[in-house]
């Protein structure tokens, strides 16, 4: 088992990080291998397709052909990241929907809470200490967003996102 560490995929317009020749390293990984995301994962932001089910604002799209395009997408999405070789973790940072992410399952995995992205993805909590391949592993998410001020709350920017204390 390797642990790989990133961050800032932004929900796929960085994915070249992890991808081809950056990462020669993905033709030996397997599902025991994890990549670590420190921040901006960005998978999950406005309508995206890993989590339209457990969104409520997906339900009151109101174009069908939307809504059936999303569904596909999400689809894709899903067996991408189960199609992958790697188990992506991810410590959310800023730049993240929060109240997306929220809806989440959340269960107990390396001794301690995660939440359940899909069988490939998983959200390590902030707080806790996991035990992953003998590794003692601290989780403390967040950043403030120094463009606070060019976003909106609730749609573009988070309470959450930043630490407290």
């Amino acid at each position: 088992m390797t642990i790989y560490i990133t961050g800032d995929t932004h929900g796929g317009i960085d994915q070249r990080k992890i991808e081809g020749r950056r990462f020669p390293n993905y033709k030996n990984c397997t599902k025991d291998d994890y990549l670590i995301v420190l921040g901006d994962w960005g998978y999950i932001f406005s309508y995206n397709p890993l989590d339209i089910e457990n969104d409520d604002s997906f339900n009151r799209v109101p174009d069908k052909a939307m809504r059936d395009r999303l569904i596909i997408e999400r689809n894709k999405m899903n067996a991408a990241f189960t199609n992958r070789k790697f188990t992506t973790l991810v410590i959310m940072g800023n730049h993240e929907n929060y109240d997306r992410i929220k809806n989440f399952p959340i269960i107990d995995k390396f001794g301690g809470k995660v939440r359940k992205i899909n069988d490939s993805v998983y959200e390590l909590l902030r707080g806790e200490i996991y035990n992953i391949d003998g590794y003692k592993i601290f989780t403390f998410g967040g950043a403030k967003s120094i463009d606070k001020h060019l976003r909106i709350e609730g749609l573009s920017w988070w309470k959450e996102e930043e630490c407290t204390k």
